[in-house]
């Protein structure tokens, strides 16, 4: 199932997403018009970068901190994104 039957299935009214989902989120609008739902609104952000400045994040290729990191951990991955990488 993808993410425009999901945006049914849970009768959305919101939905947020990466600029890389936006084919999807406004699919999502035009399925739940199909099933007399009112269309969800839809909120696109640009993708974040992961730590490293290239990969998109959450990825799972080890390129984002979690919140759950040990302190330690998480100061040197969040210390090694590269000076370039917009905050």
């Amino acid at each position: 199932m993808n993410s425009s039957n999901d945006t049914v299935a849970v009768q959305s009214d919101i939905e947020l997403g990466g600029t890389d989902s936006e084919f999807n989120l406004l699919m999502g609008r035009e399925i739940q018009r199909d099933y007399q739902q009112e269309p969800q609104v839809v909120m696109m952000m640009p993708l974040l970068e992961g730590l490293d400045g290239v990969k998109k994040c959450p990825s799972p290729m080890g390129t984002l901190s979690l919140l759950n990191d040990p302190p330690k951990e998480m100061f040197g991955k969040i210390m090694s994104v590269p000076d370039r990488v917009d905050a």
